[in-house]
């Protein structure tokens, strides 16, 4: 699923500028995947796809609305029938299979006691298990034909820096041109971008983060009551 993220409703609309519906879906068991530019969105969409549909996992492909979703600019499109070559067709055929089907019925959605029902709920941790790894695998198999890679988490800045902002969406361009206009001033700081919110990966997140880092401010772009 794809969503250009907005504030929710409240006192008024607004359609700028806020995580608010996507932070909601925390939760939800969704992988969330963020964009910063209008050809990232194009990248990851295709990414999206082809780990949920290998993984079966949904994932929720989110940037920011209108600040991104309406933004006019110029694009490397990846044409069709590249995207054709990244599919697992052997895993395509799987989720039809799946499908709901009067010729095969199945029982679904029975109800269950508290322990077979959380004994459930852990089984499903292995589809979870490992999926950071798929992400990066799928995206090298599309910098093969394309040239092109995003890492899930990036980082951008003096390479001891000693002061970073981790963020997500497009305020990851406008800090990174700060850091590195900053960087010439002689300034030791950094931006950490990113990519990949959930299942959060720790160790590529540690990773990504000089080992010099003194302090952190992370930009969180959302509002939440209470």
């Amino acid at each position: 699923m794809h969503v250009a993220a907005r504030a929710l409703a409240g006192q008024a609309l607004s359609i700028f500028g806020d995580h608010q519906d996507v932070m909601a879906c925390r939760s939800t068991g969704w992988c969330m995947l963020a964009s910063e530019s209008v050809e990232m969105v194009q990248y990851n969409a295709l990414v999206s796809h082809l780990v949920s549909m290998e993984r079966r996992v949904p994932v929720q492909h989110f940037f920011d609305g209108f600040r991104t979703s309406h933004e006019v600019n110029k694009v490397k499109l990846i044409d069709y029938n590249t995207m054709k070559q990244f599919i697992n067709w052997d895993a395509v055929k799987e989720h039809h299979d799946l499908a709901m089907n009067p010729r095969h019925p199945h029982v679904q959605g029975t109800s269950q006691g508290p322990d077979i029902f959380f004994q459930c709920v852990e089984a499903g941790n292995s589809f979870y298990d490992n999926l950071a790894d798929l992400f990066e695998a799928k995206s090298r198999l599309v910098e093969q034909k394309t040239g092109v890679h995003y890492a899930l988490y990036a980082y951008d800045g003096h390479p001891e820096a000693e002061y970073v902002i981790v963020v997500m969406g497009s305020g990851a361009v406008t800090c990174s041109e700060t850091a590195k206009y900053l960087q010439e001033k002689g300034e030791k700081v950094g931006v950490l971008k990113v990519r990949l919110f959930r299942p959060w990966d720790r160790t590529r997140f540690m990773a990504a983060l000089p080992t010099t880092t003194k302090r952190i401010c992370v930009l969180d772009r959302t509002k939440e009551q209470g």
